[in-house]
């Protein structure tokens, strides 16, 4: 793991404020890093690559860029299926588990997930018990319209961004049901 470093940046009142009012648990620090190698990417391109740095600088912003969007549709996705096709029992056991770990991982593996491919433990997780191959499919056909391992199914902001949507979906209605 790289090392991080602390330091303060000033924004508008307007912006803060903006911020505070989204209500959300979101890593700010995250998004400006984003930004950051976004802007240092845009840099690099217009004064031309001069080192290997340059380049990885340049991919990692591409990489977050793709991430993002990934991450975007994710979370569409989770609050389509929290809204339309969740039971009550699979919001709460995805509420349950993602409680009991220490925040989302950075990089999705089998090794994580005893075994299983992310979109395979992430459906036995929600459905309480381990699910055959096409039980696995046809949750995610359902609930994305997207077969596993095609486009965002391979990217871990993708199920981040799931989880996160169907969760945002269920903390507004779990008290009331």
């Amino acid at each position: 793991m790289s090392k991080s470093y602390r330091t303060t940046i000033t924004i508008p009142a307007s912006l803060k404020a903006r911020m505070d009012e989204i209500g959300e648990e979101v890593n700010w620090s995250a998004v400006a890093a984003r930004a950051f190698e976004q802007k240092l990417a845009e840099i690099i391109t217009m004064r031309g690559v001069k080192d290997m740095n340059d380049v990885v600088a340049r991919l990692k912003a591409s990489r977050a860029r793709n991430d993002d969007g990934a991450m975007k549709r994710g979370r569409q996705a989770g609050e389509s299926w929290a809204r339309h096709r969740a039971e009550y029992e699979e919001l709460e056991r995805l509420d349950v588990w993602t409680s009991s770990t220490d925040g989302w991982v950075d990089e999705l593996t089998p090794d994580e997930f005893g075994g299983s491919s992310p979109y395979h433990f992430l459906v036995k997780t929600i459905r309480g018990e381990d699910c055959s191959d096409p039980e696995v499919h046809e949750f995610w056909n359902s609930a994305t319209g997207q077969e596993p391992r095609s486009g965002d199914l391979d990217r871990p902001s993708f199920f981040e961004g799931f989880v996160d949507g169907a969760l945002a979906v269920w903390e507004q209605v779990k008290d009331q049901v």
